[in-house]
């Protein structure tokens, strides 16, 4: 989904309606996520009903309680996804300049209300709530059959925008895409699926050629291989793209923290401090994220890739046992759904199909089975995702009559080349005859078995993602 932000001007009197309309709609919200938070089964029908039924001086109509059930569903389902559990209406930056005093009681409440909300629908033009006229840079807002406002804002957009817009009055028009909005006292938002407006850009894919990813939290390994069987493969590209850096410049700030604390700075600089850096380096995060995405997308754009893959991971936060940093890193640092997320979207872009395939033992096998390609540990651990991919893909989606085992290699068949690897870390191959055995022994000896980009052969290139400015690093393999 793409978001278009618009300042707006309109009278005070106009922004005062639209304001009770938010307040409004709020409490519509609030009291539907409460009624979720008793009992998170109940139906959309259900839900509408009791804010119909239960709620009284509520004045907006049925397609704005529509909408908010809509809303507090999804504020729900966001909370149970987080890991606090909780959620603060308005922002947590607003709650907590207000607990400090740094805002008043009466700006606070009025800061804290939410967007007026307006899910869209394709039969109503769009959105029955809102009608463009880009050609004179006004929004009408239809809040209900009386109460039409007229909004103007300033063509300020960038041409990619404008291109947007017009693409959006043209199709909510003949009735084909659906224009979600929300408003506040300032700017009005459009929402909209990218997709549907630009249409999927075909590219020639050639087939069974796959790129898979290794993901944690310090790297992202991957892999471009043509396969003619899950036995004979030929590697286009490979690379690393390292955020370590970002990683390590938080470590930075949380002991200049504690230096600063030994130094007898007073607890609210030490604070602030730590606030204001740690939220440039969160959005610094995010957005190198979005720009690995990018890179990764373009690079499946440019080889003509016919499928994608991730590992599939189900990580809730937990103690891994290897320490704090490590835990903060893997449960709060790692940012997986923002990079799932932005992969789908654009993959969707050039018609890429995208998979998810279990990674259990991924990384063991990879550098044992394809030790003697000499790259390191996270592009072999995407070599041996992208076989499973192969696997999968045959299997399952193709129908192939052959038998693939997605899983593993064949240990038996392939004994001479890991027989190999294994003499080169030190192990005796005939101590085992399976996979599994053989990881369990391999990790009770604590014998290291991962490539380290030290002792893989050179990168072709080695450069900064974007810019100068960039805090990731591209490994290049060709």
């Amino acid at each position: 989904m793409l978001t278009i932000k618009l300042k707006y001007e309109s009278s005070k009197e106009n922004k005062q309606i639209i304001f009770n309309f938010q307040k409004n709609q709020n409490n519509v919200v609030k009291f539907l996520f409460n009624r979720l938070q008793e009992d998170e089964t109940l139906s959309h029908r259900q839900l509408y009903n009791l804010a119909r039924d239960k709620m009284n001086n509520i004045f907006i109509d049925s397609w704005f309680r529509d909408s908010a059930v809509d809303k507090a569903r999804s504020m729900y389902s966001s909370m149970k996804e987080s890991e606090n559990k909780s959620v603060i209406f308005g922002s947590k930056k607003l709650f907590t300049k207000r607990c400090q005093h740094k805002i008043s009681r009466e700006k606070f409440q009025k800061e804290k209300v939410s967007p007026l909300y307006s899910l869209g629908e394709k039969h109503s033009f769009g959105n029955r709530k809102l009608e463009l006229d880009v050609a004179n840079n006004k929004i009408l807002l239809k809040l209900t059959r009386d109460i039409k406002i007229v909004l103007s804002y300033k063509n300020n957009l960038s041409k990619t925008h404008q291109k947007y817009l017009d693409k959006l009055q043209e199709l909510t028009k003949l009735k084909k895409l659906p224009l979600t909005f929300s408003i506040d006292q300032e700017y009005i938002y459009l929402t909209f699926d990218e997709l549907e407006l630009t249409g999927v850009k075909e590219i020639n894919k050639k087939k069974n050629r796959i790129m898979s990813l290794d993901l944690n939290p310090n790297y992202v390994g991957y892999s471009i291989i043509d396969w003619t069987n899950q036995d004979k493969f030929k590697i286009i590209k490979s690379g690393i793209l390292s955020n370590k850096e970002i990683n390590d410049k938080q470590k930075d700030v949380r002991e200049l923290k504690w230096e600063l604390k030994k130094q007898g700075v007073d607890r609210e600089a030490r604070i602030e401090f730590y606030n204001k850096k740690n939220s440039y380096i969160k959005n610094k995060r995010s957005h190198e994220i979005v720009e690995v995405v990018k890179k990764l997308v373009n690079i499946a754009k440019s080889y003509n890739v016919e499928n994608f893959s991730i590992e599939k991971l189900d990580m809730k936060p937990k103690d891994h046992g290897k320490g704090k940093r490590y835990n903060r890193l893997t449960n709060n640092n790692w940012n997986r759904n923002l990079f799932k997320n932005q992969l789908i979207k654009r993959l969707k872009f050039y018609g890429i199909d995208f998979y998810e395939i279990l990674p259990q033992y991924s990384s063991f096998v990879g550098n044992i089975f394809f030790r003697n390609l000499r790259l390191p540990d996270q592009i072999l651990a995407s070599i041996e995702m992208n076989r499973r991919t192969y696997c999968f893909v045959q299997k399952y989606v193709l129908q192939n009559k052959e038998i693939y085992k997605v899983i593993f290699p064949s240990f038996c068949s392939n004994k001479k080349v890991i027989s190999i690897s294994l003499e080169e870390i030190g192990y005796d191959p005939n101590r085992t005859e399976n996979w599994k055995d053989l990881y369990k022994k391999i990790k009770t000896l604590k014998i290291r078995y991962k490539v380290s980009l030290a002792e893989a052969k050179p990168p072709a290139g080695v450069f900064r993602l974007s810019s100068l400015k960039s805090l990731v690093k591209v490994f290049d393999y060709d």
